[in-house]
């Protein structure tokens, strides 16, 4: 009997997992609904002046849209590798902008260049005049690295530069720069318009790509100077609709499990029901 049953309890035990995870995609499709509610309301809020925030609850201004006037160090420009934009490897170009009257600086992520143009020499190419400038964009908090994810190396003694990082981390970067860094970085928009941005910030398509280029390809992928107005990359949020499909297919699993499991159920049972009739007729 218990040999007979076994695929029963595994079917059992593999359905209930099975929704365990629908349920847990659900809650996390409510989860995104909440969060995107809060990015939309965030967006909606006046554009405001980064030079004249103080650093402590910067933090908490995420998503906030911002302007900032300054003068890009370009000399302390610094990329962020692993990057794709259309199946194009390449990287993120961050340059610190040093804030008027402020005497403090904010990290800038100016967007995406292909691979081939991320050298310190080639992307000279990409650098704007080296005057004031006028920045409009979005806070976003410190890119923090999974437990188990690829991490930054820690710093060593001596080190005077490092001109590549995996994430935009200020306090790791802080101790190379030679004026105060704020605790957050702005990722810079082409548009001061909340739905144009917001339309940046979520994906549109499977959710397997890191980014999603507000502007056209040529833009994008570095065929001309950056300026203060070239659109410029998100690092973009799934969409609420991404779990909610997660979860119509972990529903058609635990189907497709009881009734694989039903009919081998039923083989089982019609099999040792035949066995014992010719058995009988002996």
């Amino acid at each position: 009997m218990a040999h007979s049953t076994r695929h029963l309890w595994l079917g059992g035990v593999l359905i209930v997992l099975s929704l365990l995870a629908a349920n847990w995609q659900w809650g996390r499709h409510k989860q995104k609904v909440v969060e995107t509610g809060q990015i939309v309301s965030t967006l909606a809020l006046p554009a405001i002046n980064i030079n004249e925030l103080p650093s402590d609850g910067l933090a908490e201004l995420q998503f906030r849209r911002v302007q900032a006037s300054g003068r890009f160090d370009y000399e302390h420009e610094f990329v962020l590798r692993n990057r794709r934009l259309d199946g194009q490897p390449g990287v993120f170009v961050v340059t610190p902008l040093l804030l008027d009257d402020t005497g403090r600086a904010v990290l800038v992520n100016r967007g995406f260049i292909p691979l081939a143009q991320a050298s310190r020499e080639k992307r000279k190419l990409f650098r704007g005049e080296p005057s004031q400038v006028q920045v409009q964009g979005i806070v976003r908090k410190p890119m923090r690295g999974r437990l188990f994810g690829p991490q930054d190396p820690q710093l060593k003694p001596g080190d005077a530069w490092r001109d590549t990082w995996l994430r935009i981390d200020p306090d790791l970067i802080r101790p190379l720069l030679p004026y105060p860094l704020l605790p957050v970085f702005v990722e810079m928009t082409a548009s001061g318009d909340p739905a144009l941005i917001f339309d940046a910030l979520v994906e549109k398509k499977s959710g397997r790509d890191e980014l999603l280029n507000m502007s056209g390809r040529a833009d994008a992928l570095g065929l001309k100077p950056f300026t203060s107005t070239t659109p410029l990359p998100a690092h973009v949020l799934l969409p609420p609709d991404i779990h909610r499909g997660y979860v119509v297919e972990w529903i058609f699993i635990a189907c497709f499990i009881a009734a694989t499991t039903l009919v081998v159920h039923l083989r089982k049972s019609w099999g040792s029901w035949g066995t014992q009739q010719s058995l009988e007729r002996f």
